[in-house]
């Protein structure tokens, strides 16, 4: 080959690794560093508990090592960008690591920077919209995730999760967020108000729920909400009534709506519209499709509350039969207990009380909640002195009373069953410590005198 040919190929050969060598290299080192940028600011965000992913919030002051892990890791990504200015991965580490540090000026910038790069990546502008929150610009937060394409739905799910591990102040921050993203809809304030009420601020959850019904008023779980409150909560029942049936006319199926209006108007003492409401209510059932667990309770429960509702009118006969057809229908036995428990109790009630024992006897055999395995302990006490067996009753009667010893009601009635037992050492002991709770009950001063002049 000509010499001169060969020099030349030579120098194109060695311009050219040249060349490659001035683009590849720092690529290559820009990768390297924001590799380990990087895993510094990943790790952190894997080990110190608390910290959500894109949420700009700084880390504690007492995670020292945290801190000064998160200092190495911005190092090394500023020396990525040095070496590659179009390197988004490390502005996007970058904005997290400023976040960290209680720096959201910076990370708003770096974020920026990753969005002009990346504009079509959702993650840049999440992460822009929690530096902007940070800083204040709601606005500004609010424009960045609208560009990120996340719904309201988002908000709320995430709260939704935060809710089911009762971590009510992280909750309540992301259906706040969810009510500024999206003012116009009345469903994130019915989730405020469900926070709200979880943290007993009554008041203002009502507000929250009363705000939901005027921005979204086909939203029926708001007057529910109303509902109970009124009912359980505040004891005022004609507008327990009013929010029942307001949710009546909007939910396609309201059997919980009927069971509210039912129960309302027992504690207003009109048992004709009580009736009404629970017989309404069973007669929905004939709607529900059967399959899976909220199915089965909108069949069953309303036929066990209207079984209840004869037991405690004293149609015991009615009561029996209700709550058996509520067993036969009921294929789980978290359903079947109740009946059971309302069938033992109806038993007793008309001095059958081997039948009673018989179905408490069963109830007490399948699971259930800690609450009505107390009751049927109670129940079958209650049987059991009826037949004059003081010593086994009074064993039912105390696991009751020691799985609710601040139930004054409860308390009171062991003191007068161990009493009519002739056990009066223990009676004495039980009116003195529920008088230590509940003094000045002139009805235990009175029963203690006596049992102690007659010691």
């Amino acid at each position: 080959m000509n010499p001169r040919l060969r020099s030349i190929l030579i120098a194109i050969g060695l311009l050219t690794i040249v060349i490659v060598g001035i683009i590849l290299i720092p690529r290559g080192l820009s990768i390297y560093y924001q590799s380990r940028g990087g895993q510094h600011i990943d790790y952190v965000m894997r080990s110190v508990e608390g910290i959500q992913e894109l949420v700009c919030d700084p880390l504690p002051e007492s995670s020292q090592a945290a801190i000064e892990e998160v200092e190495d890791g911005i190092e090394n990504l500023h020396r990525a960008v040095r070496f590659n200015r179009r390197n988004s991965q490390a502005y996007y580490h970058l904005g997290k690591a400023y976040c960290l540090l209680g720096e959201p000026e910076d990370a708003m910038k770096s974020y920026q920077q990753y969005t002009v790069l990346r504009p079509d990546n959702p993650l840049g502008h999440i992460g822009l919209g929690f530096a902007y929150e940070e800083l204040g610009e709601t606005d500004s937060s609010m424009n960045a995730w609208r560009e990120s394409r996340l719904t309201t739905n988002n908000f709320l799910e995430v709260g939704n999760q935060f809710l089911e591990l009762q971590q009510y102040d992280n909750a309540l921050n992301w259906y706040q967020r969810a009510e500024k993203f999206d003012p116009g809809n009345g469903i994130p304030w019915y989730h405020i108000g469900v926070i709200l009420e979880e943290l007993d601020e009554l008041e203002a959850a009502q507000s929250a729920y009363e705000q939901a019904i005027n921005l979204s008023p086909s939203y029926v779980d708001s007057y529910y909400a109303l509902g109970d409150i009124a009912l359980n909560k505040n004891e005022d029942y004609e507008n327990a009534i009013y929010y029942y049936l307001q949710a009546a006319n909007i939910d396609s199926l309201p059997i919980r709506a009927y069971l509210g209006i039912g129960e309302s108007g027992e504690k207003l003492n009109d048992d004709g519209q009580a009736l009404d409401a629970y017989l309404h209510a069973n007669t929905l059932t004939t709607q529900v499709n059967v399959d899976g667990y909220d199915d089965w309770w909108l069949r069953i429960w309303p036929k066990y509350t209207l079984g209840d509702y004869y037991l405690r009118e004293g149609n015991l006969n009615l009561a029996k039969s209700t709550f058996q057809e509520a067993i036969d229908m009921d294929k789980n036995q978290y359903f079947s207990v109740w009946s059971l428990w309302g069938l033992g109790r109806a038993a007793a009630q008309n001095h059958e009380y081997e039948s009673a024992k018989e179905h408490l006897s069963q109830a007490l055999k399948l699971k259930s909640n800690f609450y009505l395995f107390s009751q049927i302990n109670l129940a079958m006490g209650q049987a059991l002195i009826g037949q004059g067996d003081y010593d086994q009753g009074l064993k039912f009667i105390s696991i009751a009373h020691e799985e609710h010893p601040s139930n004054k009601g409860l308390h009171l009635f062991y003191a007068v069953m161990l009493t009519e037992a002739g056990r009066k050492e223990e009676a004495i002991s039980e009116y003195k410590h529920y008088l230590e709770m509940w003094p000045g009950d002139s009805q235990a001063i009175k029963a203690l005198d006596q049992l102690l002049n007659n010691y």
